[in-house]
Parts: C-alpha cells; sequence; structure tokens
C-alpha cells in the first residue's frame, strides 16, 4: 500500500487537477501451481474518495516452457466524479484487454 501526497512550494496556474491531492496506490502478486503461474494486481486512485480518476489492472501469466510466457492483462480506467477533471477523464470508454507471448534468450 502506498499513499503519496504533492506539496506545492509556490502556485501554479491552469493544472488539470489539484496536484496536491492524494494518490493512493494498492499492488498484489502471487504465484500458483509450484510458480508457473502468476497473478499480479494493483490499483491506483487520484483523490481522497478517487473523486479525480483511478485505474485498475490485472494480469495472469503462465510459464508455458522455459524461457517461454504467454499472459492476459486487464485495465479499466475510471474516470472520476462528473463534475472532476482528472488524469483519466477523457479514458472513460478505452479499457484495455491486452494478450503477450514472451520469449527469454541470450546471445552469447
Amino acid at each position: 500500500f502506498e499513499v503519496q501526497k504533492g506539496f506545492l512550494l509556490q502556485r501554479v496556474d491552469n493544472v488539470l487537477f489539484p496536484v496536491e491531492e492524494p494518490q493512493f496506490a494498492l499492488r498484489f502478486s502471487r504465484t500458483y501451481l509450484r510458480q508457473t503461474l502468476r497473478l499480479d494486481a494493483a490499483a491506483t486512485a487520484m483523490g481522497v474518495l478517487a473523486q479525480f480518476g483511478w485505474l485498475v489492472r490485472a494480469e495472469l501469466t503462465y510459464e508455458v516452457a522455459d524461457a517461454v510466457k504467454a499472459g492476459l492483462m486487464y485495465v479499466h480506467f475510471g474516470t472520476g466524479d462528473k463534475d472532476e477533471v482528472g488524469l483519466f477523464t477523457s479514458f472513460g470508454d478505452h479499457d484495455q484487454v491486452l494478450a503477450k507471448l514472451r520469449w527469454d534468450f541470450q546471445l552469447l
């Protein structure tokens, strides 16, 4: 769990959202099936009640063979309150599903 809060040394005009608002982050990671299946999840909130937006990400990775991994990831963006402008305001309809295939190798 992580909490971050910025403090401005001088006033800043025309910012997207109040940068002095706190931000919260939470991360979870766990392996299963003798460490061949890995679950990662993370969440981030901008503002005390996530009124400036939030995102949630979940990823599942399976080790198919030595140095070969396949994975699936889902990312959901939350726009926050309707009357607030934040980092994810325009991402309301842009959730993502990603698939990956990774092969690790070494040259020489």
